[in-house]
């Protein structure tokens, strides 16, 4: 989707829809972190943002306003759950992507929560524990 300068995506307190990938352009992520600092960040290309609400009911913790004319990627959660149940041998994969997202959500070290996901390192997670729960000396608790 197109936005343009001064465009609001979604408030904060606002029920999330989907997870947004910016593809061009640049946005402002305002929010107030754990100890109710107002912090604000600029966004750009190749950032995912809300990726919980794939996983989770997700309510955004901040606004995401547009700087500049930007293009940004849409994928709206009920459609993703429902097109994933359509590839079966993938549940497997996706479970655990969902349960690393889970728990990052509720690992009390973290000092904030938001809706910003610049690194995937809970992707990692989730490809190395499918390999590892898969190998044949590995015991699986799904």
């Amino acid at each position: 989707m197109s936005v343009l300068r001064g465009d609001i995506l979604f408030h904060a307190q606002e029920e999330a829809s989907g997870l947004y990938r910016m593809t061009q352009g640049k946005v402002r992520y305002i929010h107030r972190d754990a100890a109710g600092k107002l912090e604000i960040k600029c966004v750009t290309e190749k950032c995912w943002l809300a990726e919980a609400a794939l996983w989770v009911s997700w309510v955004h913790i901040g606004t995401l306003q547009a700087l500049h004319e930007s293009n940004i990627f849409h994928l709206d959660a009920s459609k993703f759950r429902e097109l994933v149940t359509y590839f079966p041998t993938q549940l497997p994969y996706l479970k655990l992507v969902a349960r690393n997202v889970l728990e990052r959500l509720t690992d009390e070290s973290q000092d904030a929560i938001n809706d910003i996901e610049a690194d995937f390192e809970f992707l990692h997670a989730s490809n190395s524990r499918l390999h590892s729960e898969s190998s044949p000396t590995a015991s699986t608790s799904l």
